[in-house]
């Protein structure tokens, strides 16, 4: 496994595991999702990409109300959006560190995802299962 791979497990664990208590496993690349919203940092400066957080509706809503301390039903849309974006921040800082040096974030963006996910060259154990879930 890659530096960058093992870093990103780490963060990833350290976030969901640590702070919201969800299990986290690595899963292959070829995960579904019927209806998947996306979460995106811009990394700009001496590195250029995203890092992109996926999920459906629902795994928005619950990550969204264990960060918040909030029932998922209960949470505004405002809130959940938000919510999602500072778990994508967290994860795009945790991994700040490893990349080259000016390199510097943008502020989360949380839409629907449409057309259905499509990915260029993800990191081979860049795709995560949270509570069994793509």
């Amino acid at each position: 496994m890659s530096d960058e791979a093992d870093l990103l497990q780490r963060v990833v664990r350290q976030i969901f595991t640590g702070m919201l208590s969800l299990e986290v496993e690595p899963a292959g690349s070829d995960e579904q999702l019927a209806s998947p919203w996306l979460a995106r940092v811009g990394l700009d400066g001496g590195w250029h990409g995203y890092l992109d957080l996926v999920g459906d509706e629902s795994f928005l809503s619950e990550t969204a109300g264990i960060l918040l301390g909030i029932e998922p039903t209960r949470l505004s849309i405002t809130d959940r959006d938000d919510a999602w974006g500072e778990i994508g921040n967290l994860l795009a800082g945790n991994i700040l560190d490893a990349l080259p040096p000016n390199v510097r974030l943008s502020r989360p963006s949380v839409r629907p995802l449409t057309p259905p996910l499509q990915v260029g060259a993800p990191l081979q154990s860049g795709w995560f299962l949270v509570e069994g879930r793509p």
